[in-house]
């Protein structure tokens, strides 16, 4: 009984101190198949944006949805990336088209940290 006990406490510990996120709470779902997931870095966290299948993507500056568009700005680029989850369409857009676009301005636009604290790693915002 003792040694069961000790083979708990030294499995929950290896467990707590690894860095693999084992029931996937560190990434968002999006829609078709996008995720957003918090990263540690050296200065704290960033945020990227994972495309379906992907375990690695580009670090995210402001993102925001409306079904079924998502509308994503990276950190490293000046556009807006448009994905249409549905049509399964991906576009650049540059900061005057997102704002003057009937479809892209009534988005509402989020920082990644912000956005990431909304979404939930058990389901999905739409299909």
């Amino acid at each position: 009984m003792r040694a069961s006990r000790i083979l708990l406490i030294v499995v929950w510990g290896s467990l707590a101190a690894c860095d693999i996120d084992l029931f996937g709470t560190d990434a968002g779902k999006l829609a078709g198949g996008y995720k957003l997931k918090k990263v540690e870095t050296f200065d704290g966290f960033e945020y990227e944006l994972l495309a379906p299948g992907k375990d690695k993507g580009e670090y995210v500056a402001q993102i925001g949805w409306q079904r079924p568009v998502i509308v994503v700005k990276l950190r490293e680029h000046g556009n807006w990336d448009v994905i249409d989850t549905m049509k399964k369409q991906h576009v650049s857009v540059s900061d005057e088209h997102r704002k003057t676009n009937p479809t892209y301005r009534e988005i509402e636009v989020f920082s990644a940290e912000v956005a990431w604290q909304r979404l939930s790693a058990r389901r999905r915002l739409w299909r």
